[in-house]
This record gives structure tokens, sequence and C-alpha cells, in this order.
């Protein structure tokens, strides 16, 4: 289909371009749109969106507020039947870069950190029913920590 949309003007004689990746310019005022006919030029949902998954189980897991000096401790969600996991924070706040949240699925292999300010996002995505939080902070400046308040999974896809 066609749609219109309003852009900023090119120069006289220039190229229009726009936001829309696969759209085709074609008039001097950057009028005339035009989108691609499959999918109405809406991009399909991204599966390793986490924010997109329909299936959540309520979870309670909170560091202490604030946490302390040289603060270590490992945090264990396990969704039993779930293929694919990850844990919606409500509130997180670390240092950057000094105090962090490392992720690990499973079998202890690591899948990623965490660390600054990242409130209502979510946790790098565990390939299997658990994900393992590992938090441990330096030996001064404390933020407030992080406060879990939801998983979201899959069950029965494959990564």
């Amino acid at each position: 289909g066609t749609a219109r949309l309003a852009a900023a003007r090119p120069r006289p004689g220039a190229r229009a371009l726009c936001e829309l990746s696969q759209c085709v310019c074609r008039s001097a005022r950057a009028r005339g749109h035009r989108l691609p006919s499959r999918g109405g030029g809406v991009p399909p949902a991204d599966p390793n969106d986490a924010s997109l998954w329909s299936l959540t189980k309520p979870q309670t897991i909170s560091s202490p507020h604030p946490y302390g000096d040289k603060f270590d401790q490992t945090f264990t969600v396990t969704v039993p039947g779930a293929t694919r996991l990850s844990l919606h924070f409500a509130k997180f706040e670390t240092e950057a870069n000094y105090d962090t949240i490392r992720f690990f699925n499973k079998l202890g292999e690591p899948i990623g950190t965490m660390s600054g300010a990242a409130t209502d996002s979510y946790s790098p995505i565990a390939d299997g029913d658990t994900i393992v939080m590992k938090m441990k902070s330096d030996e001064s400046v404390n933020g407030y920590g992080f406060d879990v308040d939801r998983a979201v999974y899959e069950v029965g896809t494959n990564p």
C-alpha cells in the first residue's frame, strides 16, 4: 500500500531520505513515500525482545536498599517448563561500571552484565528455565540496588 508521511524538505533536485529504511522518496518535497506491500511496512516483532513475551510469573527479588560496600550475593530464579527466561527490573540503580550484576544460564555460562541505571528494563535472556544473577559491589559509592517484580518466559521455542 501507499502511505503519506511528512518529512523534512530536501535540497531542490536531491533525492529525499526519511526514517523509514525501505521507503522510496520520489518527490522534491519528500512526499509520496511508498512502503513495501508485505506487512504494511511494519517490521516483525523481535523474538529477543522480552518485553513482548506474554507469559509472566510474579517474582519478588530485591537487593538491600541501598546495598553495602563489597556486597556479593547470588540470586537464582527458576520457572519450570520455560525454554527462555528473562527478569523484569521495576527498579535498577548501581554505581555504573563498578557495581555489577552478571547473569548466567543454568549451565553457568555467562549471558550478560548490567550496571548503572536501568529501571523498567529486562535482564539478558537465558536459554532454559533458570537464570542466575551475581551481584558484586566495590568498596565505595553504593546505589539503590534492584527490585525484580516478575519473570517473563517462553515455552516450547528454540533460540
